[in-house]
């Protein structure tokens, strides 16, 4: 799925909401001294958090260790390509914190 600039802001919006310690957005990233994600890393993160468990059992269980078309892969093979993109299609039509909060309790 290929994402616009805005829509690469959203799914870093929604991720660092998630997680109010972690380094997601452009600003905390440069307060970290860490470059910024990519589209692509941020819709693999995005992968990582809506499937909780996602990549446990993989080669390696960082997110970004893995390259785009193999977080597609895993996914696939794991039943969970749909449903996320369904979700990040959710997250991208309706930013607000009501939508991310749906999401999380989605992923429960």
């Amino acid at each position: 799925m290929n994402i616009s600039d805005k829509e690469r802001e959203i799914i870093l919006e929604f991720l660092q909401w998630n997680d109010k310690n972690g380094c997601f957005t452009d600003e905390k990233c440069k307060e970290q001294g860490q470059k910024p994600f990519g589209k692509r890393e941020a819709q693999k993160m995005f992968f990582d958090v809506a499937n909780s468990d996602f990549f446990l059992g993989e080669k390696d269980e960082n997110p970004l260790s893995f390259t785009y078309p193999e977080v597609l892969w895993i996914a696939k093979g794991k039943n969970v390509y749909f449903p996320t993109i369904t979700k990040l299609k959710m997250l991208l039509e309706n930013n607000s914190e009501k939508t991310y909060q749906k999401i999380i309790d989605m992923i429960k």
